[in-house]
């Protein structure tokens, strides 16, 4: 379980769905895969974002972590 208290699964009010752990290599941070139920993109961000968070796709949602995707690691 993360600080959070948010685990694989959880949807948050703005339907992005948590569907996986991530790691960016040289980062200590832990990082969630969201999904967004309304269009279907998934993207990584940080763990304290995941309750408020919104799609970067629309709905002024913020930029996702920009990362180069051969570091980004889904930890199952």
């Amino acid at each position: 379980m993360s600080e959070t208290g948010r685990q694989i699964g959880y949807m948050n009010a703005h339907h992005q769905r948590i569907i996986a752990r991530a790691t960016i290599r040289g980062e200590p941070a832990m990082r969630f895969v969201m999904w967004c139920a309304r269009c279907g993109h998934h993207y990584v961000t940080d763990e304290g974002q995941v309750v408020r968070r919104r799609c970067p796709n629309h709905d002024n949602g913020s930029p996702a972590i920009a990362s180069d995707s051969r570091r980004v690691e889904w930890v199952t």
